[in-house]
């Protein structure tokens, strides 16, 4: 309620500054107006020659100022037929074909034709020849000069129609005077319209005020989402953590695997020791299967030396991997150098563009010591809040931008983070299972070793013994050797199975390599992007910052301008009033000047005599319309010198607004180019879903 108190107190205040501006101008018109009227006027009355009324008065045998003066001009006028002589001359001098109009007591208007004017100046004559012959005897008037009395009456009563007409003429010019107030009030109208329109224009303003904060709705709106995405992102860290724990479950699986292979290997030696007992038993049946034994072994020598090639050839394969992929991490290192380069340049186009910015700033301070005219300075102050509160909120779609862009960032580094654990886990069990299957492999040719050495002691035992015992022992031994057998063909299997999951664990650790080489060409243009929106968002913050130095200023600017408009308000309201009361001082002036006029004329109507206090009225008057010219011409330079100041200042505006406009257009390309595009997304995308395929290998 207060703010709105205020707006209309705003809008009474200059609406009520404007209506007193365009009653200053018309007070101004009316007063030239008049001066010029009252300047003929008084040409009119105040010329030193005999006027119209001075020859009646002079033919009387009168005397006034001007006669007194120039009495040189006209012979004596004692006798009257010089005196009718004299007035015919002047008779003459009039014009003849002169229409006057004036207007009535009932505001109607009256014509008067010349030949009326001559029959009133003739009565005046006839009444000016008459008077002095009122003491003649009647022969005298019954004379033909009688005749010329009658002429000189007419031209007597044409001087009263002329007297007539200079009351009309004035009473036209009051008529003229209120039609100049109608005409003030028809602009009191289009004052009212005006006003009317500011009004719209606030309503206006409402309206985008309230889709401002429709927008400021929907950048929370976005940061909602942006709260909910980094909980997934939290989620997502959580899933991999549980995955990590399952990691080291199935490591705790395959030690107790070890534990049982171990225990395995005890019941070997167990079943060793029994066959040691039972050697003596079989040596008769092992005669006849050592040939076959000793194939199989030789068989197995040979099936452990091709594994043995084909286990160093894979090791090679994986140090040439190795050193692929060192090359590629170089590579990278290289790519981050350039883009570091890069990042040095763009810092000093932002060094650049600080520096435009500092000189629009002077050019912003130097245009604030001039003044603008107070209507210009309400738009452009409106068109600067229009102008910062765009520039707002595209900072805030930058900072939400901002934002978005960080959040990737920490995610990509999160995943890239958690590859190289993986790709660290996989090698480290990669090392482990060739470790095991170099000692499964060093144990089981150490087992053949024994056993051949075993072989050949019982060969020798059974040459020694003679050939009865072996005949009673030759099926303890043939059991033995089934035994024996039986456990070769486990061992084979498990030796199956150690090569299966080797082949599976390389093949796996290959897949994870392309995978992890194609991630290493996807990661230096990702590290180039970010380094890019890095670099945007300095050159983002920067701008922000300058903009907010910017809005600083112009709110001073605003509150000094708006000190400046106010004590101009009270001056401008001071001369106001310093105007309204001379203006009344005027009218009172005026009033006055016209019944001393119609007080003048009904003194020449009466008397044919002008007085010296009529005369030094005048001098006022002429002194004082002096003055007003004089005040009028001073008004007028000041008008002339506000002007080109304010056509100074609206070029300097319109430079400052092609510089804003321009530096508009370059923070909207910059931001076109920033703008988090849909290829970014896909990549992480599909970043994510090739951690989940490896997860899942893994698995």
């Amino acid at each position: 309620m207060d703010q709105s108190k205020d707006e209309l107190i705003a809008k009474y205040e200059s609406e009520k500054t404007t209506l007193e501006q365009q009653d200053e101008i018309t007070f101004k018109a009316t007063l030239t107006q008049r001066e010029e009227r009252m300047k003929e006027v008084l040409k009119e009355n105040l010329e030193l020659k005999p006027t119209q009324e001075d020859l009646p008065s002079r033919l009387m045998g009168k005397s006034t100022p001007c006669l007194r003066a120039q009495n040189a001009w006209l012979p004596s006028a004692d006798k009257p037929h010089i005196r009718f002589y004299i007035y015919c001359q002047w008779y003459r001098t009039l014009p003849r074909t002169r229409s006057v109009r004036g207007i009535t007591r009932d505001g109607s208007t009256a014509e008067s034709s010349s030949s009326d004017q001559q029959e009133r100046h003739g009565q005046r004559l006839i009444e000016l020849l008459v008077l002095p012959q009122e003491g003649m005897p009647k022969s005298s008037i019954n004379s033909p000069k009688s005749n010329v009395s009658i002429f000189a009456r007419s031209q007597l009563e044409e001087l009263r129609g002329q007297l007539v007409t200079e009351n009309e003429y004035k009473e036209e010019m009051l008529t003229t005077l209120r039609h100049n107030a109608e005409l003030t009030s028809g602009q009191l109208a289009t004052l009212e319209k005006t006003s009317q329109s500011y009004r719209e224009s606030l309503i206006k303003n409402e309206t985008v005020v309230s889709a401002l904060h429709e927008q400021l709705k929907t950048v929370s709106k976005q940061l909602a989402t942006a709260e909910i995405q980094s909980d997934q992102y939290r989620r997502e860290v959580e899933h991999l953590n549980e995955k990590l724990r399952d990691m080291t479950s199935s490591r705790e699986v395959l030690t107790r695997e070890k534990n049982m292979h171990a225990q395995l290997m005890s019941h070997i030696e167990a079943i060793k020791t029994q066959m040691q007992l039972s050697e003596s038993m079989g040596k008769a049946k092992l005669e006849s299967k050592l040939e076959d034994a000793l194939k199989e072994v030789n068989g197995l020598r040979h099936k452990l030396t091709e594994e043995q090639n084909m286990h160093v050839s894979k090791v090679e394969m994986l140090n040439k991997n190795l050193d692929t992929l060192k090359t590629r991490v170089e590579e990278e290192t290289e790519a981050k150098t350039m883009a570091r380069q890069e990042l040095e340049k763009i810092r000093e186009v932002v060094k650049v563009m600080e520096k435009e910015m500092a000189e629009l700033r002077i050019e912003l301070d130097n245009a604030k010591t001039m003044s603008v005219s107070s209507g210009e300075k309400d738009k452009q102050v409106d068109q600067l809040k229009y102008e910062m509160m765009k520039i707002q909120a595209e900072l805030k779609e930058s900072q939400n931008l901002v934002a978005v862009t960080k959040q990737n960032e920490k995610s990509i580094q999160e995943i890239c983070a958690t590859f190289e654990k993986h790709n660290r886990d996989l090698s480290a069990q990669l090392r482990t299972a060739e470790a095991t299957q170099q000692a499964k492999v060093a144990e089981l040719t150490k087992q053949v070793e024994t056993l051949t050495q075993q072989v050949r002691e019982k060969e020798k035992l059974l040459s020694e013994q003679p050939v009865t015992p072996r005949l009673s022992n030759a099926e303890d031994v043939s059991g033995e050797v089934d035994e024996l057998r039986h456990q070769l063909e486990q061992v084979r299997e498990q030796l199956r199975q150690s090569e299966m999951e080797k082949e599976k664990a390389v093949a796996s650790y290959f897949r994870e390599l392309q995978l992890h080489a194609n991630d290493s060409q996807s990661l230096p243009k990702l590290t180039q992007e970010l380094s890019e929106m890095k670099s945007t968002l300095q050159t983002l913050e920067n701008e922000k910052q300058a903009v907010q130095a910017k809005l600083t200023q112009v709110e001073h600017e605003l509150r000094a301008k708006q000190g400046d408009v106010e004590a101009e308000k009270t001056r401008v309201r001071q001369e106001l009033e310093e105007v309204r009361t001379q203006n009344e001082t005027l009218y009172k002036a005026l009033d006055e000047l016209s019944t001393q006029c119609n007080q003048s004329l009904n003194e020449i109507e009466n008397s044919s005599s002008f007085s010296e206090d009529t005369l030094r009225g005048n001098e006022n008057v002429i002194s004082v319309i002096k003055h007003l010219r004089q005040q009028t011409s001073l008004a007028r330079i000041d008008k002339q010198n506000i002007e080109c100041e304010n056509r100074v200042l609206k070029s300097d505006l319109e430079m400052l607004k092609r510089k804003l406009n321009e530096s508009n257009e370059l923070l909207n390309a910059e931001r076109n180019k920033n703008k988090v595009n849909e290829k970014t997304l896909e990549k992480h995308a599909e970043l994510v879903k090739k951690i989940e395929m490896m997860e899942v290998m893994s698995d």
